[in-house]
């Protein structure tokens, strides 16, 4: 069993946000997925969304794992590459459920991370599916297009809410309203 203290915080010091950064990377290079998503890294420095509750798990001066809880109560955690197998990781969960967290974020869909799920009694409510294809040099040349339609830049701003991209912004926001990092 771990012998870890930990801390639930507002904000990380800069000390702790590249121990924790450090961490992370530790984690992503055994594993080879990334620990925690973009949004959770960008979150480490001192421009935490507020709401957002940082967990620190220390053995002496070492951080030796960390979770995030979000405003919307989803979680994230990464444990120490040499740290794993050793309860830290339940810890972190109780500790997250305890700042408000209801569900966690799996990335990569490890067997760790399924075995750690299972002890918990915790199951997967959605999967995210990368889909990609080869490309040939023949998919390279420019194809034509129908007439009337152009292929442009998307402009993420609405220029006024009749603006077709609010129109378009709201759409999505509507058909994925149910989704816990829709915006």
């Amino acid at each position: 069993m771990t012998g870890a203290q930990l801390q639930v915080q507002p904000t990380l010091t800069v000390e702790n946000a590249e121990a924790v950064t450090r961490l992370a990377a530790a984690a992503a290079e055994v594993d080879g997925v990334a620990a925690l998503s973009e949004a959770s890294r960008l979150a480490v420095g001192p421009d935490s969304p507020a709401g957002t509750r940082h967990i620190i798990a220390r053995d002496g001066t070492q951080i030796t794992g960390y979770a995030q809880v979000w405003p919307d109560d989803s979680a994230e955690l990464v444990v120490a590459p040499d740290e794993r197998r050793r309860g830290l990781g339940r810890l972190l969960w109780e500790h997250a459920r305890g700042a408000g967290a209801e569900r966690v974020w799996a990335h990569g869909d490890l067997p760790a991370a399924q075995r750690f799920a299972q002890a918990l009694g915790l199951r997967p409510v959605r999967a995210l599916l990368k889909m990609g294809r080869p490309l040939t040099a023949d998919d390279l040349s420019p194809r034509p297009l129908p007439p009337g339609y152009a292929v442009t830049t998307f402009a993420a701003r609405a220029e006024s809410a009749d603006d077709p991209v609010g129109e378009l912004q709201a759409l999505n926001a509507a058909a994925f309203a149910h989704h816990p990092e829709q915006g």
